[in-house]
């Protein structure tokens, strides 16, 4: 398993500071959650210094995702409902999708994709737990945060994903050590890492794609992804899956999940692809 403490990628990071990858709003979530006294309205403070983000966490702890039993107006109020830890990575993950899936249709095409992981995840975690420190959400946000990264820092780069149909596989990860020298999951743990984030999320990152017989967070993502292909697999084939029977899931949690998850995704889709 890699450690996200020992992948070193400076230039990278420092070019992605020059380019403001990781923005002043998150940097002020980041620094005010880090704080040893910091409450739920220090945090809500901090994370209404960017709208968009602070409306699409309100719609999104509103839209029945999070299984809540009564509406909420007020943001300090669904952090604390959410839980300190988990809405500062879902704030930071969010404004993160915000600024770096601007730039083309490559990146606007990654992060629809990791919304959709992500919400696969959340649905399939309900059965079989990602991690216990890790929202299983934010963790399919960030889990390919690095190749979002990748595509903004070198534009060539988003034209050989493109032109590879956007499927990660043996060629995309030649070009990844072509242009950069490292994979988009350490690239990834790597500025999660500068950025401060937890180890447990950056660790995941690192692992995305490790052996799915040895990794269980590789193994429920490689489902979700599976699941989020642009049509939708049937429940026989997520059944035949090899990724999918590494899970563990019984045929009736996967034929729930899927149900939950179409149901989910057309939901979120409205606030945030």
């Amino acid at each position: 398993m890699i450690s996200a403490s020992r992948i070193h990628a400076p230039e990278l990071i420092t070019l992605a500071k020059e380019l403001g990858l990781f923005p002043d709003t998150a940097r002020n979530i980041q620094k005010v959650a880090s704080r040893p006294f910091s409450s739920d309205t220090d945090l809500a403070r901090a994370i209404q210094l960017d709208p968009i983000a602070t409306a699409r966490m309100l719609k999104l702890m509103n839209s029945g995702f999070y299984n809540l039993n009564r509406p909420l107006v007020d943001l300090r109020q669904a952090i604390t409902l959410m839980g300190f830890r988990s809405a500062r990575d879902l704030a930071i993950a969010l404004v993160l999708g915000q600024r770096m899936s601007q730039p083309a249709d490559t990146t606007r095409k990654v992060w629809a994709r990791a919304v959709r992981s992500g919400c696969a995840l959340h649905v399939l975690s309900r059965y079989n737990r990602v991690s216990p420190t890790t929202d299983a959400f934010v963790f399919g946000l960030l889990h390919d945060i690095g190749l979002l990264s990748m595509c903004v820092l070198e534009p060539d780069f988003g034209k050989v994903y493109d032109s590879l149909g956007g499927e990660y596989g043996p060629r995309l990860a030649n070009a990844e050590r072509l242009y950069f020298g490292l994979s988009h999951g350490e690239l990834g743990a790597a500025l999660l890492n500068s950025w401060g984030l937890p180890a447990s999320i950056a660790d995941a990152v690192a692992n995305h794609h490790a052996d799915i017989n040895h990794n269980a967070s590789a193994a429920m993502l490689g489902a979700a992804e599976f699941l989020t292909q642009d049509r939708t697999p049937t429940l026989d084939e997520m059944v035949a899956n090899e990724t999918v029977i590494a899970t563990k899931l019984t045929e009736r949690q996967l034929s729930i999940a899927r149900g939950v998850y179409l149901e989910e995704i057309h939901r979120l889709a409205k606030s945030f692809i």
